[in-house]
């Protein structure tokens, strides 16, 4: 004697296999049997399913553990199934630190003299992360952390994917670097008893801030 198999379907119909994430609704039904069989939900099911012999389907998020009852009147035996429903879209976070991994938090749209080491701190509660991509300027990786030391404006994002399919893409941030020192020249000129003093100074990228000039 063996246990009915439990026919799990999801929402376009195709065949869902037991123990694997999906983000889709699970109808559940018994395949065709000479014995008398029953289904429920047991302990720590997302989802209760009271004991039927019918359809059920499945939507709550999380894990829900059905168990399937077969008799032939003398002896039962039981089968255990494990549906797993992610429809949440992970959390999209794009770290940014300055020189490296360990150096200070860096806010997008501010200039630093540093290069900036983004990574992923995504996360997802239920299925967890499986695919990770980070775009910078334009060009895609599939790495989950970059160094970014080149000089002038970028721009990042953030692509995550959970194990369940789900996808999100983050804010683009903008990073400015400028790692030149600035350009000056004092020129005096003297008229009568009073002597001028004439600062000219450029920045190539983030210009100069003059309240902090000294001379």
């Amino acid at each position: 004697l063996q246990a009915t198999k439990l026919k799990m379907l999801k929402a376009n119909g195709e065949q869902y296999t037991a123990d694997t994430w999906t983000n889709d609704y699970i109808d559940v039904s018994l395949e065709n049997s000479k014995y008398e069989s029953t289904y429920s939900s047991i302990s720590s099911s997302a989802q209760t399913v009271a004991q039927t012999s019918g359809s059920t389907k499945i939507s709550a998020i999380g894990k829900t553990n059905l168990r399937v009852t077969t008799t032939d009147g003398i002896s039962t035996v039981t089968k255990d199934y494990t549906i797993m429903i992610d429809n949440v879209r992970p959390t999209v976070i794009l770290a940014m630190k300055k020189g490296s991994n360990s150096g200070d938090d860096y806010a997008s749209n501010t200039w630093t003299n540093q290069s900036i080491y983004v990574y992923s701190a995504a996360t997802d509660e239920l299925s967890g992360i499986q695919n990770t991509s980070i775009t910078i300027d334009g060009s895609k990786s599939s790495l989950t952390s970059q160094l970014i030391e080149k000089e002038g404006n970028h721009n990042a994002t953030l692509e995550v994917e959970d194990y369940a399919g789900n996808s999100a893409i983050g804010d683009t941030m903008t990073i400015k670097i400028d790692k030149t020192n600035p350009l000056a020249t004092l020129t005096a000129s003297v008229d009568y008893k009073t002597i001028n003093f004439t600062i000219n100074a450029s920045g190539a990228n983030s210009g100069i801030n003059l309240s902090n000039s000294r001379y």
